[in-house]
């Protein structure tokens, strides 16, 4: 199915490790230059990694906003660390307030996961939305 002839999207392109905020734990995140508009009901996120993100062995990625940083995602665990097209339904309901999109990404390795390990990688997301009338 063409979701982008179905439903509107965000797009948040080229989203490279040098545009993340390194959280000094596993995580990393960007915050949208884009919002979700008031009484937008989130569908689905769709990821296109086109630079694995390298420097561990295990990272996933979760989109939501600043305050729920997974709001957008019923899969927590897409793996970012191959380049890949990943997937998720979102579960956050409409908003009567505008919301800034977040994307989050860990390194979930067993030992000592750090985000300052990475050392490349790149995404671009769209979020697909309705906009009831």
């Amino acid at each position: 199915m063409n979701f982008s002839n179905t439903f509107k999207y965000i797009t948040l392109e080229s989203l490279a490790l040098a545009d993340f905020t390194d959280g000094k734990d596993a995580t990393g995140y960007v915050d949208g230059e884009f919002i979700l508009p008031a009484g937008a009901i989130p569908v689905l996120w769709e990821a296109d990694v086109t630079t694995a993100f390298a420097g561990t062995t295990s990272a996933t990625m979760m989109v939501g906003t600043t305050t729920d940083t997974d709001a957008f995602s019923a899969t927590t665990d897409n793996s970012v660390a191959a380049v890949a097209k990943k997937t998720s339904c979102a579960l956050a309901p409409s908003s009567t307030s505008a919301r800034t999109i977040r994307v989050t990404v860990t390194d979930t390795k067993a030992s000592s996961p750090d985000f300052g390990d990475f050392t490349a990688g790149e995404l671009t997301l769209r979020l697909f939305y309705h906009l009831p009338q």
